[in-house]
């Protein structure tokens, strides 16, 4: 803040040199621009290719879940998202910014590249089963590419046993499968959403 650079040049330096980066919250009250967080969120997004988005969910405490049922207590998962593509770029704009004919546009960019690195990713880390869960219902496009993609990684890992959930759904099909003390935790590929 003091600089009014998100990320000072040396400490960018720093960055690319670094094996990993512990990364926690971002922003500040007192910053209300959403350009500084850009400039520290997704430079380090896109310019360091930071492509896997991965979020552990594991129960520590059983008390802490308000499954009742106590073989379902047990989350161990690991989400695995895609970081780069989908609504991330900031594809799109204002028109008749400010008047009742406003129109906003924001798209949702998927390439193959994108698609299967983050599904090779998802089969390459799990340890019991892969679950895509997507939107393709509702995104007939881009959720045919996550489809066709899904079943091609799909054939490279013949031993790993996968299955896709609609979104809507994905709730019951992470549900089926959370104990700890079964198997090894569960991986999950999900293509939208923050």
């Amino acid at each position: 803040m003091r600089t009014g650079q998100a990320i000072p040049d040396a400490t960018w330096s720093d960055l690319q040199k670094a094996d990993s980066i512990l990364f926690g919250a971002v922003g500040d009250p007192r910053v209300n621009d959403a350009a500084y967080l850009a400039g520290v969120l997704l430079r380090l997004r896109f310019e360091l290719d930071l492509y896997v988005n991965l979020r552990p969910a594991r129960l520590y405490d059983d008390r802490l879940s308000p499954l009742r049922n106590e073989e379902r207590r047990k989350i161990d998962l690991l989400i695995v998202r895609e970081n780069t593509e989908g609504l991330y770029v900031g594809m799109g704009g204002r028109f008749k910014q400010g008047t009742e004919d406003e129109v906003a546009v924001q798209e949702d960019l998927n390439t193959y590249l994108g698609v299967t690195r983050i599904i090779d990713y998802a089969f390459g880390a799990a340890k019991r089963e892969v679950v895509m869960v997507d939107k393709s219902n509702a995104m007939t496009h881009a959720g045919a590419l996550w489809q066709q993609q899904w079943k091609a990684v799909a054939r490279r890992y013949p031993v790993r046993p996968h299955r896709r959930a609609d979104r809507g759904h994905g709730h019951r099909a992470l549900g089926k499968h959370q104990s700890r003390d079964e198997a090894r935790p569960l991986r999950a590929s999900a293509r939208d959403g923050p």
